[in-house]
């Protein structure tokens, strides 16, 4: 208990730090989804309740891109393609005097492969199309998720995705995260090098005490959200 209440402490006194060098982005980006969904304030000035007026311009350009990028994103049924890396001329078999062996066919001789050239290619293509299975089939919230990040990227600037083996589920999961709901120190280089990303999580009380159950959360009064 002691040591958990330690790691505990460490943990949220570490996102508070990050949490608040995050708080004029959140005003900007919170000042630009309002734009984009055209919400209309009360104005101040130049007197009380004047009137409002608020174009489309960043709902129109945020379609408009989610429009060109999508079909360039999933094209078909071929979302994910294989690279192949190194060299894909073969590996020939070695005959027991150390040369490469060669068999005879009818149009004449032929060298025979332990694995043959385009191999690579081969299997390249075959974890693509298992891949954009997995994402289009199996993974039925990856292409509505894909359509809500191309409208919300050219809004906020940037998004992310969480792709996880979901043991209920048997399967790989993905799913969508809203920027608001990562927590990332703002003056970090590099998402990439950053020591600490944190991710604002809600739970159904049902959630949490499965949870609990798979020995996942530990047994605890974790009370409700502040917001």
């Amino acid at each position: 208990d002691e040591q958990l209440t330690k790691i505990g402490q460490k943990v949220k006194r570490e996102y508070d730090i990050d949490y608040g060098t995050l708080s004029d982005w959140r005003d900007r980006s919170e000042a630009a989804m309002d734009l984009a969904m055209q919400i209309a304030k009360a104005k101040t000035w130049p007197w009380a309740n004047s009137s409002n007026v608020v174009y489309p311009l960043m709902t129109v350009a945020a379609v408009q891109f989610a429009a060109r990028a999508y079909p360039a994103i999933v094209m078909g049924r071929n979302v994910v393609k294989g690279v192949v890396v190194g060299p894909d001329n073969g590996i020939p078999q070695i005959a027991p005097d150390g040369s490469p062996a060669i068999q005879m066919t009818p149009q004449g001789p032929q060298p025979m492969w332990a694995q043959p050239p385009g191999s690579k290619r081969e299997r390249a293509d075959r974890i693509g199309q298992h891949m954009s299975w997995q994402l289009l089939v199996e993974m039925k919230e990856w292409e509505e998720g894909t359509d809500k990040l191309l409208h919300i990227l050219p809004i906020i600037g940037c998004c992310f995705r969480k792709s996880y083996y979901d043991p209920g589920r048997g399967h790989n999961v993905s799913c969508l995260v809203m920027p608001q709901n990562i927590v990332v120190n703002y003056w970090a280089e590099s998402i990439n090098t950053v020591p600490r990303i944190s991710e604002d999580i809600r739970l159904y009380p049902n959630q949490i005490e499965e949870l609990v159950r798979a020995g996942l959360f530990i047994d605890h009064e974790y009370g409700l959200a502040e917001n």
